[in-house]
């Protein structure tokens, strides 16, 4: 039994509404709280509350590499 065909090309997901705001927001000076929590409200992006983000997630990635050398 074939699940997938691979051979069929794959559809790309749109999010029409997130996008039309992104273009709307683009270049536009804008508080990070506020372009996150607008920008999640849409519901297709989720947070991941058991991971570091960012700056924090790469500061110990470097203290890591500098304990490491």
């Amino acid at each position: 039994m074939l699940l997938f065909d691979l051979r069929q090309p794959i559809k790309a997901y749109r999010f029409k509404d997130l996008e039309e705001w992104l273009y709307a927001h683009l270049n536009q000076p804008m508080n990070p709280e506020k372009m996150t929590a607008e920008i999640m409200g849409f519901g297709y992006i989720e947070r991941y509350y058991d991971r570091m983000t960012g700056q924090v997630k790469l500061n110990d990635c470097i203290k890591g590499m500098e304990s490491r050398l």
